[in-house]
């Protein structure tokens, strides 16, 4: 019992090392604030395209935005607030079409920035060249149906269970929507983290990634929360920054949840790493120990 806690102990201990290593000697801060960037460009023509599939109906975008409450900060859910509006008065075909041109482009830019970020911490890149370019979009589209989808269940889930409450008389889901959605949050997140984590292995390395997609979605969720509650109880921010203040807001939340995704990413790889490495030390005493068995062989005349 006390050699198997030893080497569990080690194992932990070889883990954090590796991962202060990879973030000591990987440009990590450098990919979050490319990562940041793309992801701004990519806010707001999300935004516009989503009101436009959600049918332009400016109730549901604001019961979407409320859906946000809690998790994001209260000058981030103004400034959506504000651009919804802005967009529910000047929407037209050619604004559509536009924000998804600029919203392929900087989200598969986004993209390739990611891969290129967790190439960097595995020690090489899945896609290069036309394929990254390929995948980038590809995956860009795949993203933007998913948060279509999860924007749908957000804005339609308290119907759900009204409905099965009212039409299944022996299933009582007597749960608050407004609790419940923090927990379809974090599963959406995990299921996107998951498969970026995924795709993004090089060919022919089958190591774990759900362990970093839970880490970086707990600790997104934890941040979130944890930044919002801060912000709200600060009141001398707006007179800091003024008019720039929730835009600020919205890129220093965006920035810190960059450097948990890659760190999600630096998890997996480091475990990988560790388990290799304990891997070929296990071969080498094998190896070894077989050598100094033969060695102590007596010799046949």
């Amino acid at each position: 019992m006390r050699e198997k806690l030893k080497r569990r102990l080690d194992y932990f201990r070889r883990f954090l090392l590796e991962l202060l290593r990879l973030y000591t000697t990987k440009p990590i801060n450098r990919s979050s604030a490319a990562l940041c960037y793309f992801l701004v460009m990519t806010f707001f023509p999300l935004i516009i395209l989503l009101y436009t599939m959600l049918g332009s109906s400016y109730a549901l975008a604001m019961r979407g935005i409320r859906m946000l409450e809690g998790f994001v900060a209260e000058g981030t859910l103004k400034t959506i607030t504000d651009f919804v509006r802005y967009v529910a008065m000047n929407v037209n075909q050619s604004m559509t079409v536009a924000a998804g041109v600029v919203l392929v482009g900087s989200a598969s830019a986004g993209v390739r920035t990611l891969q290129s970020g967790i190439g960097e911490l595995q020690g090489h890149q899945r896609y290069q060249g036309v394929f990254d370019l390929g995948f980038s979009i590809l995956f860009s589209v795949i993203l933007v149906i998913a948060i279509y989808a999860s924007a749908v269940i957000l804005v339609t889930g308290r119907q759900v269970i009204d409905f099965v409450n009212a039409h299944i008389p022996f299933v009582d889901i007597s749960v608050s929507w407004d609790s419940l959605r923090f927990l379809v949050l974090a599963l959406i997140i995990y299921l996107l983290l998951l498969g970026v984590y995924k795709f993004s292995r090089p060919v022919g390395e089958r190591y774990h990634t759900h362990v970093g997609a839970i880490f970086s979605t707990i600790a997104i969720v934890a941040v979130s929360y944890v930044f919002s509650a801060i912000i709200g109880n600060s009141a001398r921010y707006p007179l800091v920054y003024g008019s720039l203040a929730s835009m600020i807001l919205l890129m220093m939340w965006m920035y810190t949840s960059c450097i948990v995704i890659f760190l999600g990413a630096a998890v997996n790889i480091a475990l990988r790493n560790v388990k290799r490495e304990l891997r070929e030390r296990r071969n080498r005493e094998k190896q070894s120990g077989e050598a100094s068995g033969r060695a102590q062989q007596p010799c046949k005349k």
